[in-house]
């Protein structure tokens, strides 16, 4: 006696191109598309239709896990109910179809085998229902709890603007919710990377490190597969050893996460997009901890400096009153006792003519004291032959004494605002002077010009050069004021002050400073 089976094998390919037919007549939809605009869709329909089949061959069981398996991974993948389910009674239609075309010979023994074919393929039905319908109940109940522990964690991260802290309760969450064996974060600042932080406590293998690094320099997400090859494309391989992601936030790198483990552990699309929201909060926390730490940086920078000018203030007018008793008072009063002397030897006309000569002489010294005096108050150069001729005069003076070759590009004349004049000018004396005094440079150069409504100053030398990596901060509690003084100076003008150092590679300051409308520079 023939079997249904038999008949419906010989006519699968039928049956295929027929339930394709009737799928073209249907809605458009993404799941429609898959199923007959993929190689991967149309092998699913042949092997649902196998399946099938053999379920009169007593394969109901291997259809129904199939359909358990499929509505789940339809869920997962986001198609809805509405879009696979209506495939069913398509495939009823064409088996029915079928059916009623065999011989009449074969109807009476074929009966109960097509009973049995079109319950098992209702019964598909309900089980890819139940399937979708536990799977959503889980997704959202999955989506409820991650919900609660991104919202707690939230909360832990944004109480603390330590970095070591925020770095610890992350590698703590991450180990627990991706459940595997070990974790690591590089924190980069300033493009400096930090030691790395491990969770469990401990330090990443070499070969770990050096990816690590790899991400955060490149700023790109790798992995590695269960057979240790290394790769970008996460779809490439379901199960992972090592995943590296770096955490950016508004274009600017914070650092790496490394997830690692001994033995392969699943890592889709589906983990990233979980473990990159911790990160996203985690780069906000380290953002606002990397804020909070400038500005108490800043608070203490200017509370030294304020200190410090105080300081200063009073240093140079005990100067200026060390200068004048030891120079000019004594002056005035050597001029005061020659006037005196004068009245006594009135009628003594030689004598009282040669007295003169040395009082003209002692005033014309007094003067002259009292000019440098106020040129060291402030430059009067400036107000009489301009910056440009102050500027060569300083550097003439600075090579004349030092015996450092200054090279020079300047123009012709600038005219600016009295303000920017004096704090240009300040600005190289004290570069001029620091190059003096801290970088056993032979030679330098200063370069001064304009370039549309911005003024440019750029100092440079040859000399020995200092570590500039942790920016000008260190450098107030080492007492070293000078180059913060300059920043100071030319920030208050509403400039921009740049430096660029190395041991070994001498120094650059480069300065420039908006030109208000009426400036003139001539070439």
């Amino acid at each position: 006696m023939p079997y249904l089976s038999e008949y419906l094998r010989k006519k699968r390919a039928q049956i295929f191109l027929e339930f394709v037919q009737h799928l073209r007549q249907q809605p458009q939809t993404a799941y429609l598309d898959f199923l007959i605009g993929t190689k991967e869709g149309r092998h699913r329909i042949k092997l649902w239709i196998n399946l099938l089949i053999g379920s009169l061959d007593g394969g109901q069981q291997a259809l129904f896990n199939d359909q358990k398996k499929i509505g789940y991974t339809r869920a997962i993948q986001g198609y809805s109910f509405s879009q696979t389910s209506i495939y069913y009674p398509i495939m009823e239609n064409v088996l029915h179809d079928l059916l009623v075309r065999i011989p009449c010979r074969y109807k009476t023994s074929f009966f109960d085998d097509c009973l049995r074919l079109m319950q098992s393929n209702l019964q598909s039905y309900n089980i890819i229902s139940n399937s979708y319908m536990h799977t959503r109940e889980e997704i959202i109940a999955e989506k409820v709890f991650y919900l609660e522990e991104l919202s707690a964690f939230t909360q832990e991260i944004i109480s603390t603007q330590d970095f070591e802290m925020i770095i610890d309760i992350l590698l703590k969450k991450v180990h627990r919710l991706m459940e595997i064996e070990s974790c690591y974060f590089i924190l980069s600042l300033n493009n400096v990377n930090t030691t790395a932080h491990g969770y469990p406590p401990g330090q990443p293998a070499k070969n770990i490190l050096e990816i690590m690094e790899k991400s955060c320099n490149k700023n790109t997400i790798l992995f590695k597969n269960g057979t240790g090859c290394l790769m970008k494309n996460i779809t490439k391989s379901r199960e992972k050893k090592l995943v590296v992601v770096p955490i950016q936030l508004r274009g600017q790198t914070y650092g790496v996460i490394a997830l690692a483990g001994k033995k392969p552990f699943v890592f889709t699309s589906k983990e990233l997009e979980l473990l990159n929201q911790f990160l996203y909060i985690a780069a906000i926390a380290l953002d606002n901890a990397l804020m909070f730490r400038e500005i108490e940086q800043s608070h203490r920078q200017l509370r030294f400096l304020a200190e410090k000018m105080i300081n200063l203030q009073e240093e140079e007018r005990k100067q200026i009153a060390s200068d004048i008793h030891d120079s000019l008072a004594q002056q005035l009063a050597g001029i005061g006792f020659k006037v005196e002397y004068c009245k006594e030897h009135l009628n003594n006309a030689e004598n009282l003519s040669n007295q003169l000569n040395v009082l003209t002489s002692m005033v014309n010294n007094a003067i002259i004291q009292s000019r440098e005096m106020i040129s060291t108050l402030r430059p009067v150069l400036i107000d009489t032959i301009g910056l440009v001729a102050a500027v060569k005069r300083l550097i003439d003076n600075f090579s004349t004494e030092t015996g450092i070759f200054v090279e020079t590009n300047l123009p012709v004349k600038i005219g600016l605002p009295s303000s920017v004049s004096i704090c240009v000018y300040r600005v190289l004396q004290e570069a001029l002077s620091n190059i003096y005094k801290h970088s056993s440079a032979t030679s330098s150069k200063v370069v001064l010009k304009k370039r549309k409504r911005v003024l440019l100053l750029t100092i440079s030398d040859n000399g020995k050069g200092f570590d500039i990596s942790s920016g000008l901060s260190p450098m107030v509690s080492q007492n070293k004021l000078g180059l913060i003084f300059m920043k100071e100076r030319i920030e208050a003008v509403n400039g921009q002050f740049n430096i660029h150092s190395g041991l070994s590679k001498g120094c650059r300051i480069e300065i420039s400073v908006p030109i208000e409308q009426g400036g003139i520079c001539a070439p």
